[in-house]
């Protein structure tokens, strides 16, 4: 301010000007270099870590039995009446169950596999269908409520069902199969000379299957 109380602006603008127009030091640019070398790989490295991340959002989840799923139609059965069948599409393994209400070891053990079901399925990278040999559609649907049975059924002869007991090896229930991701049978109640070894050998397949999995 000068000594009448005035304000100097011309003197001002001048270093307001000169302030603007003064070039950064050697050693500005130096540590200005030196810093973007040091952020330069971590920059980087965050770039790529999204791109990764992005393109593995957008691939989708794998379908499995899709081809079997496709087949059933309107030939699903439940008791609750609501279960949706393309879960087992996100399910790695299929469990194919053949029985009858008629059958008293069928009886004796559905329960057990009903049990395994409820205690493994939410953390469990299968599901299950119900093939019938009951001499009814009204008998099946009896035993699916009787047993409580959780999974779906297929309709008593209908085509899906059909194809399903071309897959195994022979005509004794109760009969427990097992497909992995390609549907191939990989267990079932039958050893490879015909024998009957019963529905647990598919249980016992499974369980050493997870067992290996986790040991490596």
């Amino acid at each position: 301010m000068e000594p009448d109380g005035s304000v100097p602006w011309g003197r001002f603008r001048f270093a307001f000007r000169a302030s603007k127009m003064r070039e950064p030091s050697p050693t500005f640019w130096a540590q200005s270099t030196a810093l973007m070398k040091k952020l330069l790989p971590l920059l980087l490295a965050c770039a790529a870590f999204v791109c990764v991340s992005n393109l593995r959002a957008q691939d989708p989840a794998p379908a499995y039995h899709s081809a079997i799923v496709g087949s059933f139609g309107k030939n699903v059965v439940s008791v609750s009446g609501k279960l949706d069948p393309q879960v087992i599409k996100t399910k790695k393994y299929l469990f194919v169950y053949f029985s009858a209400h008629w059958c008293p070891p069928c009886r004796k053990f559905t329960p057990l596999l009903v049990d395994f079901y409820n205690k493994n399925y939410a953390n469990g990278d299968f599901d299950l269908v119900f093939v019938s040999s009951d001499r009814s559609q009204g008998e099946m649907s009896g035993y699916m409520k009787e047993a409580k049975m959780p999974w779906i059924g297929l309709k008593l002869d209908s085509r899906p069902a059909r194809a399903f007991v071309k897959m195994r090896s022979g005509d004794g229930i109760p009969n427990l199969i097992l497909l992995n991701e390609k549907d191939e049978v990989i267990a079932q109640s039958y050893d490879s000379k015909g024998n009957y070894t019963g529905p647990s050998t598919a249980l016992k397949v499974y369980a050493a299957i997870k067992k290996a999995e986790k040991a490596k």
